[in-house]
């Protein structure tokens, strides 16, 4: 999208588009570029699910991120997410590496030896280059597979979040422009009864709900400013995504173990 794009947008409301646009203070690191933190603490490991053969693991990084880790089969997953909502993802089958990198603004697409960037002042056709990159790797393709299987369960714990919140990304950077949209509305409708029902926040993962809940509500707003073909609807698709990243980060924080 290009920022004369945004200027025939309108007026969106809210500081955290202008802060996507605005690039951030900080640049994302892709995995790719370097691996995650050596001396990890294990806080918690969890099962996963087993019938898809999935565990998941999450760990704290010397950096201060937190690392989620997850293998079905042959694919493995990393994810290191930090307060602001900023994530290295890299997903791996066999030799075949491809990593996703997100931060206010932009997100960093690696695969082999060729990094694209996605963000708001691009010229139009950059979207297009990145499918193209990334159409030819087995294991983002199993990686989805692998989503799909996950979203047909319901399941919606925030370790398995963990992965849908980046097959959402995934597929949005893959066409899918109503990817993110579809998850943030089906937590909303899974969140919402326990938050109304909670006035005071009992516990971490109300607070978590709540969180996920309202940033659902603040994409609905930024994106009912927007016509369906405006690019602009994608960055209130960025905005959400750092918001529920950083809200998974804070319930990690907060929790006692285990995880609910």
């Amino acid at each position: 999208m290009t920022r004369r794009m945004f200027q025939l947008g309108g007026v969106v409301t809210g500081s955290m588009i202008v802060a996507m646009l605005g690039g951030g203070t900080a640049a994302a690191r892709t995995p790719a570029q370097g691996s995650p933190p050596m001396g990890l603490k294990p806080i918690k490991q969890v099962s996963g699910r087993a019938e898809l053969g999935l565990t998941v693991s999450v760990s704290t990084t010397n950096d201060g991120g937190m690392l989620l880790s997850a293998t079905a089969v042959d694919l493995s997953f990393r994810k290191v997410v930090y307060a602001d909502g900023r994530y290295q993802a890299q997903i791996e089958q066999g030799r075949d590496r491809i990593a996703f990198a997100g931060s206010a603004g932009r997100v960093v697409v690696t695969y082999g030896s060729r990094s694209l960037t996605l963000s708001a002042d691009q010229d139009d056709q950059q979207p297009a280059r990145v499918r193209a990159l990334i159409v030819s790797s087995p294991a983002l393709r199993q990686f989805r597979r692998l989503v799909a299987q996950l979203e047909a369960t319901g399941d919606v714990s925030p370790e398995v979040l963990g992965l849908r919140v980046t097959g959402a990304v995934v597929s949005e950077i893959d066409g899918d422009e109503g990817a993110v949209r579809r998850l943030s509305r089906e937590l909303r409708a899974k969140f919402s009864a326990n938050v109304k029902k909670v006035r005071l926040r009992a516990s971490c993962y109300d607070a978590y709900q709540d969180l996920v809940v309202r940033a659902a509500a603040q994409m609905e707003q930024c994106m009912g400013q927007f016509s369906v073909w405006n690019p602009m609807r994608q960055v209130c698709a960025g905005v959400w995504t750092l918001q529920v990243e950083s809200a998974w980060f804070s319930f990690l924080s907060c929790s006692a173990i285990p995880l609910k």
